[in-house]
């Protein structure tokens, strides 16, 4: 896993892909340290992807407001690793990668050097 991060401060990770049922597609993707799920899918791609239903779940939006979401597993591709996912959906251009595929993991954000970077646990 690797990235920059932008001028204004957003950590953008490199190559990640969804799985699509035509094959993966790149995905602009932003490592979200305030969703603590997996992955959120724009939208947009929804009925590209081969997407199953696994349930429903309840968010709290910046606002304060609690939303019922639908949820479904899914795929990505992170550094040549197919990984299954549990995605919600959002109304952005962007996916978002939550804190909880960071589990196990160590990853550095260099706000010096404007990197992302995976370390060896």
């Amino acid at each position: 896993m690797k990235g920059t991060i932008d001028s204004d401060l957003v950590p953008r990770l490199d190559e990640i892909y969804v799985v699509s049922k035509d094959g993966p597609i790149m995905i602009d993707t932003v490592l979200d340290t305030g969703f603590n799920d997996e992955f959120c899918l724009p939208r947009q791609y929804h009925s590209a992807c081969d997407l199953v239903f696994y349930g429903t779940d309840k968010y709290t939006l910046a606002n304060g407001q609690d939303v019922l979401e639908p949820l479904y597993r899914g795929e990505i591709i992170i550094d040549n690793q197919v990984i299954k996912v549990v995605m919600s959906l959002t109304d952005d251009d962007e996916a978002l990668l939550g804190t909880r595929l960071l589990n196990g993991k160590i990853v550095t954000l260099d706000f010096i050097n404007y990197r992302i970077t995976e370390n060896p646990a």
